[in-house]
């Protein structure tokens, strides 16, 4: 009972193992040394960051406090512009309720002027008045097809400049 109870490799598998555990090798050699590089990464940062922190203390006069300070100025200065932001965001919301409720007002005003328009011309027509011969509104008026020259350029071409034009 002792003994392994798995069959020996073959010598067809043998090679292809051999060629996997070497890969695992290399593999986990090259994830040991990326590690390592790592490690020195973080490491040399945190001495960057420990340099600099000292750096802006001493600079500022204030040390831990001053840092303390700017970063609730900071905090601070960031939640009065999220507070600005929703206020403008609720206001932009609010503006464009009132244009689409305009523009459904408008729309509705510019239907109803059509069909009391449509219904004038209809009464008109009905007592037997052309609507295109009458006033309009503006003072101008409307002159029949018949009653007005053509203009020069539906003319018919003369030819002949010495007879004028009918």
């Amino acid at each position: 009972m002792g003994q392994d109870s798995t069959p020996p490799a073959s010598p067809c598998h043998s090679s292809s193992s051999q060629m996997d555990d070497n890969l695992l090798r290399a593999n986990n050699t090259e994830l040991m040394l990326r590690v390592k590089e790592l490690q020195n990464e973080v490491q040399r940062l945190n001495r960057q960051l420990r340099i600099s922190n000292s750096s802006n203390r001493s600079s500022r006069g204030g040390g831990a406090n001053g840092y303390e300070s700017e970063c609730s100025n900071m905090s601070a200065e960031e939640c009065r512009l999220r507070e600005e932001n929703l206020k403008l965001n609720r206001q932009l919301y609010w503006e464009r309720e009132q244009r689409l409720k305009l523009s459904r007002a408008l729309s509705e005003s510019n239907s109803s002027l059509e069909m009391d328009e449509e219904r004038h011309m209809n009464e008109q027509l009905s007592q037997g008045i052309n609507p295109l011969t009458l006033s309009s509104p503006g003072g101008s008026y409307c002159v029949p097809m018949g009653a007005r020259s053509p203009s020069p350029a539906i003319r018919p071409h003369n030819d002949n400049p010495s007879t004028p034009d009918k």
